[in-house]
């Protein structure tokens, strides 16, 4: 049991630094802030579903409560489950004042056990909390008829208010002005043997992602220079106009450097202008 227990404190002081395991000692041993009599460890080890548990919210404080200690971020060592229950049951009986009297490896076993136990514990009881919440046939009803409140306001106000029907309309089509965009980067489709998978498919809008971000940002780019530098031949531009000016202009572009010479209307006189002959030949 001795070595078990050196092995489990090596490796919990590898993966967690004294430093955060004396931030856990110092937060649990403050005075709740709502129970003056309470420490944080009493208060963390009671159950929300409790008669001062307060239910939801409760459950999502303990929760809160766990996350600004880096709980969630912090990778425990493999352990048991079983020695993690036992150990955490045996912290959850005991108050700071017999905490500090334990052995310096079981405070370092049963705080980690604890405080693993305790964002298992929460997280499960803020989701059981959650779904009781939403099962509520009033709370159900509530958002029911809220929802179609709030969609009947939206349609009022898009059939009676142009310049918010046509914000919308904006907003809409800027969202497929950049679907435009990318079929112009990408005009052809994409074989079948490719873009099976989900790491080809990822690589695929991620590229094209890329691209029409580039192409984007050189043209707000653009826009900005004549916004901040106008001359007789761009005037000053409002607000309102940039508004209305998207940044996915394609035609000044040549997305498939094809370079197109007008040849037929210089071939003749090319052809004609006399060919210098060297001296001597």
């Amino acid at each position: 049991m001795i070595d078990q227990e050196a092995k489990l404190v090596r490796a919990i002081e590898k993966n967690i630094s004294l430093r955060q395991r004396k931030t856990w000692i110092t937060a649990l041993s403050k005075p709740h802030t709502s129970f003056v009599d309470k420490s944080c460890l009493d208060w963390l080890k009671e159950s929300p579903r409790s008669r001062r548990g307060q239910g939801l919210t409760g459950a999502f404080e303990r929760r809160f409560f766990l996350q600004d200690l880096n709980i969630d971020t912090v990778e425990f060592p493999a352990i048991p489950l079983e020695l993690v229950k036992a150990y955490a049951n045996r912290i959850a009986r005991l108050k700071m004042t017999r905490y500090a009297r334990l052995k310096p490896a079981i405070q370092s076993i049963g705080l980690t056990s604890f405080l693993q136990v305790a964002l298992w514990r929460t997280t499960d009881e803020a989701l059981e909390a959650w779904l009781m919440r939403v099962s509520d046939p009033s709370y159900q009803a509530a958002v029911t008829y809220g929802g179609r409140l709030v969609r009947t306001q939206f349609l009022c106000e898009y059939f009676t208010d142009m310049k918010f029907r046509d914000s919308i309309r904006r907003v809409l089509n800027r969202g497929e002005s950049v679907h435009q965009l990318q079929r112009s980067i990408r005009p052809y489709a994409i074989a079948a043997k490719r873009g099976r998978s989900l790491e080809e498919q990822r690589a695929i809008s991620g590229s094209l992602s890329l691209l029409s971000n580039l192409v984007m940002a050189w043209n707000t780019q653009k826009i900005q220079e004549l916004v901040d530098k106008p001359d007789r031949h761009n005037p000053v531009i409002g607000m309102d106009d940039i508004s209305l000016v998207d940044p996915v202009a394609t035609s000044h572009i040549n997305f498939r450097a094809v370079l197109n010479f007008p040849i037929e209307e210089f071939s003749e006189p090319i052809l004609r202008a006399p060919v210098a002959v060297p001296a001597g030949r």
